[in-house]
């Protein structure tokens, strides 16, 4: 089998060249980190009359969990289906 090189890169430029591209990616790192970010203070600074949106305090979420489903969504096609077997079987 063979080896999964280039012959066309030398390993002791490639080596040389890991510092540098190490460097390059935490620097994009830190660019992605903070270009995902929001600065709500600062962009009502900017815009005075930018309406923002309307967050819920997480207190109320911690305390008031998402009621579950009362009612089974697929129970009337289940049930479709159960009625149509029995039809079948009683053939």
């Amino acid at each position: 089998m063979a080896p999964l090189s280039n012959p066309r890169i030398d390993a002791k430029a490639a080596r040389g060249m890991v510092p540098a591209m190490t460097s390059i990616l935490r620097a994009l790192f830190l660019l992605c980190l903070t270009a995902c970010t929001q600065f709500p203070s600062v962009d009502a600074a900017a815009a005075p009359d930018l309406a923002g949106p309307a967050l819920l305090p997480t207190r109320d979420l911690a305390v008031d969990p998402l009621d579950p489903l009362a009612e089974d969504p697929l129970a009337a096609s289940s049930a479709a289906l159960r009625a149509r077997a029995a039809a079948l079987r009683s053939r």
